[in-house]
């Protein structure tokens, strides 16, 4: 008689068990990818950093330009500002050793467009016209407000037109403040960059300084005005010595024709005021020679005065031989010693 062994049956699992079991399967199967990824994700990196450099190189040498270039694993997209782009940096990325599909995608790109610039420089009556502007129209509204001052024979126009050159609404208000500028400035400049307007140079009177001053204000532009006035004595002492007829208090004919441009200049001057001081040479008492010294001063203010110069802008002084200016021992001494000085003596604004 054969034994038979009893049947063992295992019980059944409860769901706590159940729950447990699957739990542990699951953390084994993350674990395994995170040690799949650990280091499988690192290999792509350096697959796809030396696709990305071989390409950008392969691309530099067909000296072709890309936006942008990237790589997901094996698969290449570049960026491109055309079509004709994209097609030759297909070409290009796709004969890279490695590369497995190329994509393409074509952005435009807004041009980068630069701010206008304008300088006029002035001396001696000519202009230099220089700078960049982004239309024709405004190029030639530049010009006809800078020949209007100077003549259109003593512009030398070099300001070229671009589709490059931004539009600023400077460029609207700037003729109307060249049209101020004062044709005998000296050194004279007028630069527009960045949308703001410097102003340089010297004005050769107040009046033509006051006229720029306004167009300034009502241009509506941002302006560093750095104009001054040309001092008014130089420009005094340039006019001829002053003569009179022998022996007299008379002015001879040339003599007051220089002081009709003394006059035209206290005219262009307002602020100004002048002292005219009268010399002699030590020949005579010196009782006649301080009459005389007078008397002459008092031609020249009378002279002044019938040119609508002011009298309280005239101040008259005779010196008679007191202050020579050369030693009164030869006739040419001595005819320097005779003589009428206008000094400026005020530039208190009126």
């Amino acid at each position: 008689m054969i034994a038979v062994a009893p049947r063992v049956t295992a019980a059944p699992r409860t769901p706590a068990e159940k729950r447990r079991r699957w739990i542990v399967a699951l953390i084994a199967v993350l674990g395994l990818a995170a040690v799949l990824a650990a280091q499988l994700v690192p290999v792509r990196h350096r697959v796809e950093a030396d696709l990305t450099q071989r390409s950008a190189e392969a691309l530099t040498a067909a000296a072709q330009p890309v936006s942008r270039l990237s790589f997901r694993g094996r698969d290449a997209l570049v960026v491109t500002a055309s079509d004709a782009d994209a097609a030759r940096a297909r070409e290009v990325v796709g004969a890279v050793d490695g590369v497995r599909v190329v994509r393409t995608r074509v952005v435009a790109v807004a041009p980068v467009l630069s701010p206008p610039t304008v300088l006029v420089s002035a001396t001696a009556g000519t202009a230099a016209l220089t700078g960049s502007v982004p239309t024709t129209a405004i190029r030639s509204a530049l010009h006809d407000a800078v020949t209007t001052v100077f003549g259109p024979d003593s512009v030398d126009d070099r300001i070229t037109v671009a589709d490059t050159v931004a539009g600023d609404p400077a460029l609207t208000a700037l003729p109307a403040l060249l049209r101020a500028v004062p044709r005998e400035a000296t050194g004279l400049s007028v630069r527009l960059a960045g949308g703001a307007v410097t102003l340089t140079g010297v004005a050769p009177a107040e009046t033509a300084r006051t006229t720029l001053a306004r167009a300034v204000r009502t241009s509506g532009l941002t302006v560093d005005d750095r104009v001054t006035v040309a001092a008014l004595q130089p420009q005094i002492d340039e006019i001829p010595a002053l003569t009179f007829r022998t022996g007299s208090a008379t002015l001879t004919g040339e003599s007051r024709a220089a002081l009709r441009r003394v006059a035209a200049l206290l005219e262009a001057n307002p602020s100004a005021a002048i002292r005219i001081a009268g010399h002699t040479d030590s020949s005579g008492s010196r009782a006649t020679n301080l009459y005389m010294s007078r008397a002459r001063a008092d031609a020249v203010r009378t002279a002044l005065r019938d040119q609508d110069v002011a009298a309280d802008r005239l101040t008259v002084v005779g010196y008679g031989e007191a202050h020579p200016v050369a030693p009164n021992d030869t006739p040419a001494h001595r005819a320097m010693n005779r003589r009428v000085e206008l000094t400026v003596t005020s530039t208190t604004p009126r």
